[in-house]
């Protein structure tokens, strides 16, 4: 069959791919579409355009200086297109359009001049063309496939890190699989990649920056560390340059939850650590408060490297709770992230829905509303108390307890109705005989205690910790004196101690001056 005479699909518009940049790479139907009707190209700044030099064929490139966004810039070469396209039709005649590369990858003018050719009864045909993806798999090691590499835009990476400060959660990449970084156009885009990159990579991760790839006559390859990926000693970053990405070696070096989730399979596994094996939810119990509190004492001691520490042991609850459950064949951790991520956004109808709030209350009734619903509530009554963990400390759960009483009207009309309580408390307490007794007014008066706080605006558990936490200080200063003084403890009399005492009070009120 002679190829040459083979006729080409017929259209209002064909897309046509010129490949990765070199003449040779472009298949024999492209060739014969850009000779065949009036050609348009997305931009003259690519190596087969040179290589072909036609000039007769019209460039969008002027549109790249009217435009203050790509998208501006796509938009307005759809249309371009388009209408060149119908005057071409009165004539009876089509129009080419050629793009870099495959009209297919990384080419978004290509949905959009299909979805609005419909809209304007133009048919379309694409004629495809060789990738950067064809030209970069020759260049780097394995099989692009074979180990699952993922295909990531540079632009988009760029914009998420330069413009949105909350795009860290959401960048399109893991570290545990190669990636290839197309549109790297320059220094500023490299920029901004690198910024994202280094929120899951370490710094001297390598980075294989290829230029020109497909081309033999201006291609380049080098390698640099991740942190010098902006700075342009090797190669400088332009329109032909794609990024290769090796995934991180060694679970230890990786910055993601994924990574997490696998050390803990390994650690579970039959050949894995016989203490992890053995845990249960319940025997881990002690472990999730305790790592919980561990992270509070990091808050409060305002020490962001421990809180670091401690939200990653916190974390690691979550991933040996999960993949206990998952070998129970109860829930897997992606279970646990689909109900979190469900729940807040129902939770928030202000921020992902219609519904408004002016402030941090209007919030809390929103909230406590879906909260309601979500339970059944409405057709069905239950405690106010039902939804409060019992594992609570004694003071923030009563303190819950009575939130929850409030909101339904269910409290001293005003403050001075708590002092009155508390004063009848104590004098309960006074006459109080037997050690049950005691026990019983001493739990009235912590409970007042805490609805008299409630008032205030204080949290309990927060002001007794900040109690303790005082008395530690001050008591230190007694221990440090007592051990200079080379006496026993017995050798001191209440009055000698609290000569100590004062003194740790007074060093206190010093220190809160100076600050």
């Amino acid at each position: 069959m002679d190829i040459a005479a083979t006729p080409l699909p017929k259209a209002d518009i064909l897309i046509v791919g010129l490949g990765p940049g070199d003449r040779g790479s472009i298949t024999q139907d492209a060739f014969k579409a850009l000779h065949g009707g009036k050609v348009f190209l997305r931009t003259r700044i690519h190596p087969t355009v040179q290589q072909l030099l036609n000039q007769n064929w019209n460039s969008f490139d002027y549109l790249y200086e009217q435009s203050e966004s790509f998208m501006e810039l796509y938009q307005a070469i759809t249309w371009a297109v388009i209408n060149a396209a119908k005057e071409a039709k009165t004539k009876g005649h089509h129009i080419v359009y050629a793009v870099p590369g495959n009209p297919f990858i990384g080419e978004a003018t290509t949905r959009l001049i299909q979805h609005t050719a419909e809209q304007q009864s133009l048919t379309v045909r694409v004629i495809p063309g060789m990738s950067f993806l064809d030209a970069a798999a020759a260049l780097i090691p394995g099989d692009i496939v074979s180990e699952n590499c993922q295909v990531v835009d540079g632009l988009d990476l760029n914009v998420r890190m330069h413009e949105d400060p909350f795009a860290g959660g959401s960048l399109p990449i893991s570290p545990l699989r190669p990636a290839l970084i197309s549109q790297v156009y320059d220094q500023r885009i490299a920029s901004g990649v690198k910024l994202a990159l280094m929120r899951l990579y370490p710094d001297d991760h390598p980075i294989t920056v290829l230029q020109a790839a497909g081309n033999v006559a201006m291609e380049q390859v080098a390698t640099v560390p991740l942190a010098e990926l902006d700075h342009g000693r090797v190669i400088m970053p332009d329109h032909l340059t794609t990024l290769y990405v090796p995934k991180v070696e060694g679970l230890e070096r990786s910055r993601t939850a994924d990574a997490l989730q696998q050390i803990m399979a390994r650690l579970r596994a039959p050949e894995g650590c016989p203490w992890d094996r053995e845990q249960t939810h319940a025997s881990l119990r002690p472990n999730m408060i305790e790592e919980a509190y561990e992270a509070v004492d990091a808050i409060d001691a305002d020490d962001t490297d421990a809180l670091r520490e401690e939200l990653g042991d916190l974390l690691l609850q979550v991933a040996l709770h999960a993949q206990i459950a998952e070998e129970a064949g109860e829930f897997a951790l992606e279970d646990v992230y689909e109900t979190v991520n469900a729940k807040l956004i129902r939770r928030h109808p202000h921020v992902f829905g219609e519904a408004k709030a002016a402030d941090a209350k209007e919030v809390l009734g929103i909230w406590q509303d879906v909260k309601r619903k979500e339970k059944g509530a409405d057709d069905a009554p239950k405690s106010l108390f039902g939804g409060l963990p019992r594992s609570m400390p004694g003071l923030a759960y009563s303190q819950a307890m009575q939130e929850r009483a409030a909101r339904v009207g269910f409290e001293w009309p005003n403050r001075e109705g708590v002092l009155e309580k508390l004063r009848e408390e104590l004098d309960e307490l006074a006459d109080a005989k037997t050690l049950e007794h005691q026990r019983e007014e001493l739990g009235d008066i912590l409970f007042v205690l805490v609805d008299w706080a409630r008032w205030h605006g204080i949290e309990t558990e927060e002001a007794m910790r900040a109690a303790n936490a005082k008395f530690a200080r001050r008591f230190g200063v007694i221990e440090r004196n007592v051990a200079a003084s080379g006496r026993a403890w017995q050798s001191f009399t209440l009055d000698e101690l609290e000569v100590f005492w004062q003194q740790a009070k007074a060093e206190e009120r010093a220190t809160s001056n100076e600050q």
